[in-house]
């Protein structure tokens, strides 16, 4: 004979074992072991190491074109770096703030939406370096000729000065870099620089800034 108590235990049982079911699915599976990169610090390595890793977890993707825009950003960014550090920070400049100075020397006044087109960077940092260097003296706003209610950034007569002196203490540095490529090898990267900037995607990145 079934009684109550009987019926009470086997839900108790059942509860039990549906606990521990559920404790065990809870329980953290140890983690898949992957690949260590041991290829030390050389960026070569490390770039030939992620072309292969990228065979085998993405097999379809254009693994070329990827080793092409790590070394382009690559070279980038240590050389602004380094010039950052050794030149324009030691002068109280930033790279941006540089770039800001040597396009309104070379390129003449402009309005500020103009500068940070050619320099690359945004409006709102090329209105913040405008206002430090206008305190400075290297700068000014003038009136625009076409507009009176608009303004151009004009550089003053200290603020060339500054441009001159930074551009030939960081063209020392260019000179040391380029002296690894022949002058033909200069004229082919120059080329395909340009045939890659002027590209599709690139074209559409510049009409979104």
């Amino acid at each position: 004979m079934v009684t109550m108590a009987d019926h009470d235990n086997d839900r108790s049982r059942d509860d039990t074992s549906d606990a521990a079911h559920q404790m065990h699915l809870a329980e953290p599976t140890a983690a898949t072991a992957r690949p260590r990169y041991d290829g030390g610090l050389d960026y070569w390595n490390f770039v030939e190491h992620v072309r292969s890793r990228l065979a085998n977890e993405s097999p379809n993707s254009d693994h070329a074109a990827t080793a092409v825009i790590l070394a382009l950003v690559r070279g980038a960014t240590t050389f602004s770096n380094t010039m950052e550090s050794t030149i324009h920070r030691p002068a109280g400049r930033s790279w941006a703030g540089y770039q800001l100075l040597y396009t309104l020397w070379l390129a003449g006044d402009m309005y500020p939406s103009e500068a940070a087109t050619l320099t690359g960077t945004s409006r709102a940092a090329v209105s913040g370096l405008t206002a430090k260097m206008t305190e400075e003296g290297l700068l000014t706003k003038i009136p625009a000729p076409e507009d009176g209610r608009s303004h151009l950034l004009h550089l003053t007569e200290r603020g060339v000065k500054e441009a001159r002196t930074l551009y030939e203490r960081q063209n020392i540095q260019e000179t040391r870099w380029a002296d690894a490529l022949t002058r033909e090898e200069r004229s082919i990267l120059l080329i395909l620089m340009d045939k890659l900037l002027s590209g599709t995607a690139a074209s559409e990145a510049r009409q979104r800034r």
